[in-house]
């Protein structure tokens, strides 16, 4: 199972089932031949129950998985963070997802992005003491929004262990842009596949199949930029395990011929 000698991998976020137990999370990962798993922290792995990120932790390497993140819903500047990354250290990973400022980069100004850079600086100290990488979770009406915005923040922070997480926020051309500015500081990648309506906002869950080149498109660029570690698929259509099967067999296959 998995792919041992190759860079990029697939999981699952434990989101896309908030409703179900941590076991059927870890069953559908390896069902569907998956590499590795994203934990929550909202649901399956609350920040600060370290007992029970270790029992995670080790019911999914027991099952041969990877425990590719922690999902914590932790913000920049924040109180707090070094119970998360006890949590991730108790989880047994080395990739913690955040969040950034509250604030769309159309909105921010020069302080906020040196506010930002600072509370981001502060978290690069506290996770270096546990081995952590940080990445903030690339999404609309936060800072780390577009490409450009996510270089400019990632470049003010200047530490090796600040990166970010991609996205489809928009539509194909700005997907494209988007990945071709952020190169190598991408670490994980979320996937779904999601129609756009009113303001440009997702909408409607679909198939990865319904938009299959784009998918590809966006798999081959990142394999030029060998920066994507990990592929987690995050939500399917209708919460629906066949549908989630399918998005993972199209998923796999995108991988491992690419």
């Amino acid at each position: 199972m998995g792919r041992e000698n190759s860079k990029a991998k697939t999981g699952l976020t434990s989101v896309t089932f908030r409703k179900k137990t941590c076991e059927e999370v870890i069953a559908i990962a390896k069902a569907n031949n998956l590499d590795g798993i994203e934990w929550g922290g909202d649901i399956h792995v609350p920040c600060g129950d370290l007992e029970n990120a270790k029992r995670v932790g080790e019911l999914t390497r027991a099952a041969g998985l990877q425990v590719f993140s922690y999902g914590s819903y932790y913000w920049a500047g924040k109180q707090g963070f070094d119970t998360v990354c006890r949590t991730a250290e108790a989880l047994g990973c080395k990739v913690v997802r955040i969040w950034s400022a509250h604030k769309s980069s159309v909105d921010c100004t020069e302080e906020d992005y040196e506010q930002t850079a600072q509370k981001l600086r502060m978290v690069s100290d506290i996770a270096k003491e546990y081995d952590i990488t940080v990445c903030m979770e690339f999404h609309n009406n936060t800072i780390n929004d577009t490409g450009a915005s996510s270089v400019k923040l990632l470049e003010m922070v200047d530490r090796e262990n600040i990166r970010t997480y991609w996205q489809p926020l928009y539509e194909y051309d700005d997907n494209v842009r988007d990945i071709a500015a952020l190169g190598e500081y991408v670490v994980n990648l979320h996937v779904y596949n999601w129609s756009y309506g009113k303001e440009g906002k997702p909408t409607i869950r679909k198939m990865l199949t319904d938009d299959a080149s784009s998918w590809q498109t966006y798999i081959d660029m990142m394999k030029r930029h060998n920066c994507a570690h990990n592929y987690i698929i995050e939500f399917c259509k209708e919460d629906s395990d066949e549908n989630f099967a399918a998005d993972a067999e199209f998923l796999n296959n995108c991988i491992d011929f690419n």
